[in-house]
């Protein structure tokens, strides 16, 4: 099997030459909202792909004064990275398409000679992979930015939406906080965002499941089904309470007393596991395993520390968080 069951074909396409000036590369780029292109001789050869930030640099390292429009003495071989998206041939197979596809949005593909023919899209490949795997097929939807994919999610009922973090118009992070306003979709990130700020971020925005790139298909495709299998039959309760305090998971906010909290991520992150659970024993292990999952070596001491801070910053309400001697803590109605 190769690549040409999941091409588009250059003449579909939008790409620049290595001689166009750097103001008619933003131009195209600008005009069809793409945030990379590839680029070709005018012979057709493939030569490399440039993105927005090839532009940026280019301002930083001549320290120019920005203006690219009328830089007309610098072409687009002046920014090109060649090592940057590297095509495959026509006759490539799809292991090598499925170890590059969570990595880049798109594969460029030229026959032998390297002559461009078109390219390979991301999300064909995902679609293509989590069909062929599975009898029961899934049914994707795309959306070109994030305000698309807001109208999308309004007008549609889904069992799962994917999110990257640097999406056009509007960012991953907004349009899920938008989302949980109305919504209990199951969330999934997967970005190459790595800070543990915008992976709490997520959480705290009310994520599912926060995936940093790169990724293996085949695991990407089992946490897929996994989390809409959890889902199933699963239902959200727009404001978890206990006693008189209240969390919100659709737009974060915790009250105590009827005054809002000011948590960080990991304390927010905490609370909202001990609600979910109220009047039931949540044990360290589970709490420091959902929490710090990417980090199962943090000492409990930490989230002593943290179940702390919690308690001060509830104030009259603090004792609603029980410590459960050996076993770990619990968030209980008061009697």
């Amino acid at each position: 099997m190769n690549v040409i069951m999941l091409l588009k074909h250059k003449d579909s396409l939008k790409y620049i030459y290595e001689d166009n000036t750097l103001r008619q590369g933003l131009e195209k780029m600008r005009a069809h909202s793409y945030t990379a292109i590839p680029v070709i001789t005018r012979d057709g050869k493939y030569v490399g792909t440039v993105s927005e930030g090839d532009f940026l640099w280019h301002i930083i390292d001549k320290k120019t004064s920005g203006d690219i429009e009328e830089q007309e003495e610098f072409r687009i071989r002046d920014i090109l990275r060649h090592d940057f998206n590297p095509a495959v041939k026509i006759s490539v197979g799809m292991d090598e398409l499925l170890a590059r596809a969570m990595n880049q949005n798109f594969i460029p593909v030229t026959d032998d000679l390297g002559t461009f023919i078109g390219i390979v899209t991301r999300q064909d490949i995902i679609r293509y992979f989590v069909n062929k795997r599975d009898k029961e097929k899934f049914n994707i939807t795309l959306a070109e930015n994030g305000l698309k994919g807001l109208d999308k999610a309004y007008e549609n009922s889904y069992d799962l939406l994917l999110l990257d973090v640097m999406l056009p118009e509007m960012d991953g992070f907004t349009l899920c906080k938008e989302i949980r306003r109305y919504s209990d979709v199951p969330i999934m990130f997967i970005t190459a965002r790595t800070s543990e700020a915008d992976m709490l971020n997520g959480y705290a925005l009310g994520c599912d499941d926060y995936i940093v790139k790169p990724i293996a298909l085949p695991v990407f495709y089992e946490k897929v089904k996994a989390l809409i299998k959890r889902s199933k039959g699963l239902v959200r309760h727009n404001l978890l309470t206990v006693g008189n305090v209240s969390l919100n998971p659709n737009n974060g906010v915790v009250v105590s007393d009827g005054e809002e909290v000011t948590l960080t991520a990991k304390e927010y992150a905490i609370l909202k596991i001990l609600l979910e659970n109220k009047n039931s024993v949540v044990s360290r292990e589970k709490i420091i395993t959902a929490v710090w999952h990417y980090d199962t070596m943090i000492d409990e001491r930490v989230l002593d520390t943290h179940i702390k801070n919690i308690r001060k910053a509830l104030g009259e309400n603090a004792s609603v968080l029980k410590t459960v001697i050996r076993r770990g803590y619990k968030a209980e109605d008061k009697k």
